[in-house]
């Protein structure tokens, strides 16, 4: 009896916090239309950004979605239309968005299976092809940003500008709200791991809210900067849905198919290059010189007064301050390749460095390769494919940050005549800034680096 009745409770407990839960959604409404003519668009996407709560368009247009309290984001997605996210404020209860045509992907191919060793002229796929000689025309930091502009209908962006920043890949869109939108990476028949190890920001400054949300940073390093451009003959990219029939679920996003270099027929050929050059800061926007009277009008007066030097307010340029070096940065790259009827060997040798305009920032990457071709008899033949990178950097603190540790945006806060250099060593704590920060005392001092070890074979 005692445990039927504890069952009752527990039952009635679950219910009561279930509808205590549902009683704090709100109800938002809605019509998405078409900006050029306000035509209602059905079968439009409204999802609710960070959770999994989405909600389709009918034949009018509208749609209807619970949303939970608080201030929430939206993405509106329709085929053939740009997507876009609104802010959404904690008392609306009505949202209505106007998508733009895409006219830029309305001719892109729709397939239905992937054949191998097919001509492209008769490929039922979708399919974009480029070589290494595209790919290497212009010196690149790594693969996936060789590749930006080079593949049509694919979304190839950096989420900084530090040296070995990272690159979001995007073929097919957005298949999830909340997983990974990258495609999967197939090098020489070997699926690549594209895992990221996070950088900890979020954590250390609270930025994300979540003390436990150590993956909230959004600065991940793209796995294919472990690839050196130079080892790479041809990459494949599959657009198409298709691509699933060979690999399954983890090509929902696409797939990219990375082809390395191989031997050919012929007396032993060795190539060397050798590159340098330096980084600078190209422009900025400049530093505000202030006098008291529009100080005044902004800042206390009684702080503005302590910044005077002989009755004028200084003008420190902080940009420049903070991303005035002209680092050195130098490549060299080696390979040999040749072989006879029987053996072919490809074999190279890279090492790059990047130095950061902001102190304390790089990117550097070493890596050995050697892909051999045998011809044991007329019907078999033994091919090894094997590769070795050490991909090392220091990002710094330049990424998206909501609580003072983005050096960059820190900066947008300090006003010129406030000043930030170290004196005997000792950096000045601003009294005018954002969250108490010095940004050139975070970028001399704190450490975001990142070191990746890689065998793929």
């Amino acid at each position: 009896m005692s445990r039927r009745l504890s069952s009752l409770v527990l039952v009635l407990l679950a219910v009561t916090l279930t509808g205590a839960a549902a009683a704090q959604d709100r109800e938002v409404r809605g019509t998405i239309t078409r900006a050029e003519d306000h035509e209602p668009l059905s079968d439009a996407i409204v999802t609710v950004i960070g959770t999994t709560r989405s909600a389709k368009t009918g034949p009018a247009g509208h749609y209807t979605i619970l949303v939970p309290t608080g201030p929430a984001r939206f993405q509106v997605r329709a085929v053939a239309y740009r997507r876009q996210e609104v802010d959404v404020a904690a008392d609306q209860t009505t949202v209505d968005v106007a998508l733009v045509q895409d006219v830029f992907k309305l001719d892109e191919l729709v397939v239905t299976g992937q054949a191998t060793d097919v001509e492209r002229r008769n490929a039922a796929t979708s399919t974009a092809i480029v070589n290494g000689e595209d790919l290497n025309g212009v010196p690149a930091q790594s693969v996936d940003r060789a590749l930006e502009g080079r593949v049509a209908g694919a979304n190839i962006q950096s989420n900084s500008g530090a040296p070995g920043a990272g690159i979001q890949v995007q073929i097919r869109g957005n298949n999830t709200v909340i997983g990974s939108s990258d495609p999967l990476f197939v090098v020489d028949g070997v699926i690549m791991s594209n895992a990221t190890v996070a950088s900890g920001l979020s954590s250390v400054t609270g930025s994300s809210g979540n003390q436990d949300r150590a993956d909230a940073q959004d600065d991940g390093t793209n796995r294919l900067a472990d690839l050196n451009p130079n080892d790479i003959a041809t990459i494949e990219v599959l657009k198409s849905a298709a691509a699933s029939s060979i690999y399954g679920s983890k090509a929902a996003n696409g797939v990219v198919i990375i082809t390395t270099r191989r031997g050919q027929n012929g007396k032993a050929r060795a190539n060397i290059t050798q590159r340098m050059g330096f980084s600078e800061l190209s422009r900025g926007p400049g530093a505000r010189a202030f006098d008291t009277t529009s100080a005044f009008g902004l800042y206390d007066s009684t702080l503005v007064r302590s910044y005077l030097v002989n009755g004028t307010l200084p003008v420190f340029d902080h940009l420049r301050e903070l991303a005035g070096s002209k680092p050195l940065n130098y490549e060299t790259l080696l390979d040999v390749s040749g072989g006879s009827e029987n053996t072919k060997f490809f074999a190279s040798g890279g090492w790059k460095h990047d130095g950061g305009i902001i102190s304390n920032t790089q990117a550097e990457r070493q890596t050995l390769r050697a892909n051999i071709d045998q011809k044991l008899s007329k019907s078999l033949s033994l091919s090894l494919y094997n590769s070795f990178s050490r991909t090392t950097n220091d990002k710094g603190f330049t990424n998206n940050d909501n609580n003072g540790a983005s050096v960059t945006y820190s900066l947008a806060y300090i006003p010129s005549f406030v000043p930030l250099t170290p004196v005997n060593g000792i950096y000045p704590q601003p009294a005018i800034t954002y969250f108490g920060s010095n940004p050139l005392q975070t970028a001399a001092l704190a450490r975001n680096d990142e070191t990746a070890v890689r065998y793929l074979g």
